[in-house]
């Protein structure tokens, strides 16, 4: 399976634009690029969207505890067929909290589904790696 340079300019679009769209706080924008039916979690205990519903709500938590937040991606690994794509990053996200800045390097992973006219998030999945799990180690302690 080759992904055409087309889908993966297209695909790092969409998640460029979601980082800026993040960045910016701007909560309708960032739901521009949602598929109504997302599913996905976050790195929270509590970070389970099932549906648009469930994800505005995290969106809106997300930007409302922070003066500032910045999300970037990096070495993102593409991948298509047809009109599903998927994605593998890592990713740092950087908050500005009431008294404290929050910075967290993760895993992300996205689902995105094609829409002839674009790409939407269909499913996401962020991450930290358990830092009780060694190098080498199959589990953690």
């Amino acid at each position: 399976m080759t992904t055409s340079q087309q889908t993966r300019i297209q695909v790092q679009d969409t998640l460029d634009r979601f980082a800026l769209y993040y960045n910016h706080k701007d909560k309708d924008m960032v739901l521009t690029l949602i598929d109504p039916e997302i599913t996905g979690f976050g790195a929270g205990a509590d970070e389970k969207a099932i549906g648009i519903g469930d994800y505005k709500r995290f969106l809106e938590r997300d930007l409302a505890q922070c003066d500032r937040v910045s999300i970037e991606f990096h070495d993102v690994h593409i991948s298509a067929e047809g009109t599903v794509a998927w994605v593998a990053c890592e990713s740092t996200i950087t908050a500005d909290l009431p008294g404290r800045t929050s910075t967290a390097a993760m895993r992300a992973s996205f689902v995105l589904k094609g829409t002839g006219h674009g790409w939407l998030i269909a499913h996401l999945h962020l991450s930290v790696p358990d830092r009780n799990q060694q190098a080498g180690e199959a589990f953690c302690r």
